[in-house]
């Protein structure tokens, strides 16, 4: 059986040398990215992507809005329906230009462009709710945190 570190650094090389993703231990390029160990996305990566996939330049408050609307949905089974529908759908938004608010869909991944998403995998996120815990590899698209593993005992 393989250790627990072997199986977390053959995992991290498979994503980075097959798919091209980019893999990082926490601590190491990330570490400074969330306000606190609550937040489970990296807010400036998770907006440069938003831009980038619906081209468009989000001003602070609509990034507010737009981070609002994520952070809040419910953690339970009605909040995961929301997150799969803005996945699959967008966010339906109202962006404001010159004095006139259109009504956009804010696209959270390029299913058209699959290199227009951002991958990144981090070894030991750490993330605190009611505990702190620990995950062997949290898995990122567009800098939303989608799959998380241990692969210890």
């Amino acid at each position: 059986m393989l250790a627990e570190r072997t199986l977390k650094n053959y995992i991290g090389r498979r994503l980075k040398e097959d798919l091209g993703w980019e893999v990082v231990e926490w601590g190491k390029g990330v570490k400074g990215e969330r306000e606190s160990l609550e937040e489970i996305f990296l807010k400036e990566r998770l907006f440069k992507a938003i831009e980038r996939i619906n081209s468009i330049t989000l001003s602070e408050d609509e990034r507010r809005n737009i981070f609002s609307i994520l952070s809040l949905l419910p953690n339970s089974i009605e909040g995961i329906k929301g997150f799969l529908d803005f996945a699959k759908n967008g966010i339906p938004f109202k962006v404001k230009r010159n004095s006139e608010e259109i009504s956009k869909q804010i696209y959270l991944f390029d299913f058209e462009d699959i290199e227009n998403n951002d991958f990144l995998t981090i070894k030991e996120f750490e993330v605190e709710e009611k505990d702190r815990r620990r995950f062997d590899l949290c898995i990122f698209a567009n800098d939303i945190p989608l799959v998380v593993m241990w692969v210890g005992e």
